[in-house]
């Protein structure tokens, strides 16, 4: 009679681990959907911090500018540029669908080449990211937005590959007139 009840409560046993396992989740592949922007933009971090000796700061405020030139490179320059493009990332199943493709060519001014770009645009009002071009020459650009009750922005971020990061952003808050800034950032 002992061994009987022992030998039930192990098969009960066997079989609740079973049964557990059985219902566990399978973990999904986590599924690239767009280009991912943080990947890329830490990728282009790491190579500028070891090439970028210099740089050149324009600001611009609505209408005032005032630059400096030659500044002295350290790696927190790139902040800005990898705070904002991780913000323009759609890589992510959240995004699936959100955003519709197209291709289509430019004349790069000055190299005088045709450039790929792929434009990743949405018609939904409630995604911070407009739209995102990737250039087959590197550069991105990206159009954020954000608007409530008490302000509203819309960015237009670029980084030209190796050469150049710019913001373009109009701002408006509660009670104020809009802000118009635009910061260049170009490498040396």
């Amino acid at each position: 009679m002992y061994y009987c009840k022992w030998h039930i409560y192990f098969w009960l046993v066997v079989a609740i681990i079973v049964g557990l396992a059985a219902c566990s989740k399978t973990k999904k592949p986590v599924n690239h959907f767009y280009f991912d922007t943080t990947t890329y933009i830490e990728a282009e971090i790491n190579a500028l911090n070891s090439s970028v000796q210099s740089f050149n700061n324009t600001i611009d405020l609505n209408g005032e500018s005032e630059s400096r030139s030659h500044i002295a490179a350290d790696s927190s320059i790139f902040k800005e540029l990898h705070a904002l493009f991780k913000q323009a990332n759609i890589n992510s199943a959240v995004f699936q669908g959100e955003y519709k493709i197209d291709t289509f060519w430019i004349l790069d001014p000055s190299s005088q080449q045709n450039i790929e770009v792929w434009n990743y645009s949405t018609a939904n009002k409630d995604l911070k990211v407009k739209w995102l071009q990737v250039y087959s020459n590197g550069s991105l650009k990206a159009s954020l937005s954000q608007e409530n009750f008490l302000f509203s922005y819309d960015k237009e971020i670029y980084y030209e590959k190796g050469k150049k990061f710019s913001v373009l952003m109009w701002q408006k808050t509660l009670g104020q007139d809009t802000l118009t800034i635009f910061n260049s950032i170009e490498f040396f």
